[in-house]
């Protein structure tokens, strides 16, 4: 239509972005004592979770793989979001023990605490002016999440440095509107379930 703004979905450009990250560069293939300390250690693909609809991410192994601290780029698109809806999140998950069996592999208990911040007009951080003071309780823009989850790595030929990953994941606002309001809110109202895919470099 005449005058109207032409709207390009950016799945492309999360779709590249989750390429580079998952698929290392030829230097990130060397062992780990020659890696640079910048180089993550590992990447990450996440669908849900509140971080976003789709969230490529990178991160580092700490405390001899008991620790993860990772970044994440998310998106919402416009056809679940009603607009395109972009965040960043950063993530500190905790994966105590690990377990073997049949060739598998298996980190059966992880938590994680979460920050997101997401981007656009319609968040914000400080309440904008128009409002009635104390209006929002907590910044639209910001939210702090809660995860519990575990981990799985196969033992199929070609995919040694693949695990796979689910979480059910809490932010902070629906579970005070929970605590605060339980018996019209159930559980499955608050938590989501995230699954993702994590590769070793």
């Amino acid at each position: 239509m005449p005058g109207r703004r032409s709207r390009r979905s950016p799945a492309w450009a999360l779709a590249a972005l989750a390429v580079a990250v998952l698929v290392p560069a030829p230097a990130r293939g060397a062992a780990p004592r020659e890696r640079a300390w910048y180089v993550p250690d590992h990447a990450k693909l996440q669908l849900a979770g509140n971080i976003g609809f789709l969230s490529p991410g990178a991160g580092y192994a700490l405390a001899r793989g008991r620790l993860e601290l990772d970044l994440f780029l998310g998106w919402v698109p416009e056809a679940v979001g009603g607009r395109d809806i972009w965040s960043v999140t950063g993530k500190l998950s905790w994966l105590p023990w690990t377990a073997h069996a049949r060739g598998w592999t298996f980190q059966p208990l992880t938590t994680a605490v979460q920050l997101t911040n997401t981007f656009g007009e319609h968040f914000f951080i400080r309440e904008p002016a128009g409002f009635p003071r104390g209006y929002h309780i907590l910044p639209t823009a910001l939210r702090a999440g809660f995860a519990v989850g575990g981990t799985a790595r196969a033992p199929w030929r070609g995919l040694e440095r693949a695990s796979f990953y689910y979480e059910l994941v809490a932010v902070d606002v629906m579970l005070a509107f929970w605590f605060s309001n339980r018996s019209a809110l159930g559980l499955d109202d608050v938590v989501s379930l995230a699954l993702g895919v994590r590769l070793d470099f």
